[in-house]
């Protein structure tokens, strides 16, 4: 779903008011964010990947990317196991927090 009204300012007025330890639209949106440079990201990091390759590197997926967790790696077998040759990982992180309240000693 994309960034729309359910995350404007009175909703998180109304979400704050009615339980004011709710996280729920925070988290919505951090993964509303995240999901939408995740779509941004990931064609950007394919293309580096194929350049890399044409350059004789083998890099593949190491896990399926999902938002904010990206990972390839070029591998190679031996006996002692899997030998990493070249990595390529990008890892994000979205923080959204509303009335977030900090103390003078840094504590919530």
């Amino acid at each position: 779903m994309p960034i729309d009204n359910r995350f404007s300012k009175s909703s998180f007025i109304e979400e704050n008011q009615r339980n004011p330890s709710s996280r729920n639209l925070s988290d919505a949106l951090e993964a509303e964010i995240q999901q939408e440079i995740h779509e941004v990201v990931m064609p950007k990091i394919l293309e580096i990947v194929e350049h890399l390759n044409a350059m004789g590197h083998q890099l593949s997926e190491y896990t399926s990317p999902i938002p904010g967790d990206i990972s390839f790696r070029d591998e190679v077998q031996t006996n002692g196991g899997y030998v990493s040759l070249l990595r390529l990982g990008l890892d994000t992180v979205v923080s959204v927090g509303f009335r977030d309240t900090i103390t003078e000693d840094g504590k919530q």
